[in-house]
């Protein structure tokens, strides 16, 4: 291989390595500028899905909110793993409030849910993205979910059902927090 190949070569891994960095940067920038900020919920009113479980994680000492958007498959995926996350936690102490819009139709979420997805935890419809646009939410969908305290300050922000280090710090601060 030639020497100009080379450098070639290695001035792209340089530049990879430099994006990757500032990627990261910025996603701590984000982090940081969330934790400890009060989120404003959705009102009772707007609970979907009693189907199974009559329960209001509103009122949980402990909340994991995540906004998911309804028009999304790769989403619908997403939801199929928070079932799986929501069998190994307490839900009796933890509240998860699963925040639902779309730009289309929320009533084709809802079909798709019953007939497809199944997801039997209750959900919050937030139509017009009301209280996405109160919350200003982060645009990147790694960052649209949070870990908050009884007076819904972020105490931790990601998805654990994503990255298992997100969610070792999820489950160590739950822990922590409901003793």
């Amino acid at each position: 291989m030639s020497l100009k190949k080379n450098i070639y070569y290695i001035l792209i891994v340089l530049l990879f390595i430099n994006l990757s960095c500032v990627k990261n940067k910025e996603i701590n920038s984000e982090v940081n500028n969330w934790v400890g900020k009060q989120l404003t919920l959705p009102k009772d009113s707007l609970i979907r899905n009693y189907i199974k479980k009559k329960t209001n994680p509103l009122k949980k000492k402990i909340k994991i909110l995540t906004v998911i958007n309804g028009d999304c498959s790769i989403c619908y995926d997403e939801l199929k793993a928070w079932k799986s996350y929501i069998k190994e936690t307490d839900t009796s102490q933890v509240g998860f409030v699963f925040i639902i819009y779309t730009f289309n139709k929320l009533m084709e979420f809802n079909d798709m849910n019953n007939s497809t997805l199944k997801f039997q935890y209750p959900y919050f419809q937030d139509d017009g993205e009301k209280i996405v646009k109160e919350n200003n939410f982060p645009d990147n969908r790694l960052l649209k979910t949070f870990l908050l305290d009884s007076e819904n300050k972020v105490i931790l922000i990601g998805n654990p059902t994503i990255h298992k280090s997100i969610n070792d710090l999820y489950k160590k601060e739950i822990k922590k927090r409901i003793k």
